[in-house]
């Protein structure tokens, strides 16, 4: 008997918890997990740059000021020509 509310009681503080945690968008979830994402979703990620850690904000604000900056030297939309 008691082991059934124990894990009852686990089971509901865990997702009480799960529950409060913000939803993650798409743009997001992808960096977190593939550590991949498309320069449209710019936006969307820095709307919820606070469920990144620091390096993957580094990572997505020097990717974005290169090939930007790249693409302003070069009046070019080629980005694998770009980044070489």
């Amino acid at each position: 008997m008691w082991n059934g509310i124990i894990r009852s009681t686990i089971y509901k503080g865990y997702y009480d918890y799960f529950k409060a945690l913000p939803s993650q968008n798409e743009a997001v979830y992808t960096l977190i997990h593939w550590q991949l994402f498309e320069r449209k979703d710019y936006d969307r990620i820095r709307e919820q740059k606070d469920l990144l850690s620091l390096h993957d904000m580094e990572a997505v604000d020097l990717f974005m000021r290169r090939v930007g900056r790249e693409l302003l030297k070069n009046n070019s939309t080629n980005l694998v020509e770009n980044c070489k």
